[in-house]
């Protein structure tokens, strides 16, 4: 898992990367999925 400046995370899975953004808003906690794709295409 690594994080990036503004708050979002990424997640490995095999050969696919999930970039998420994890909140906590009061007492619920939100995790926002942001993208997911193939290792070389998701940074692009």
């Amino acid at each position: 898992m690594q994080g990036y400046k503004d708050g979002r995370f990424r997640l490995r899975v095999g050969q696919y990367r999930i970039i998420y953004k994890y909140t906590v808003d009061g007492s619920i906690e939100i995790l926002l999925i942001l993208d997911i794709g193939v290792r070389g295409d998701i940074y692009k």
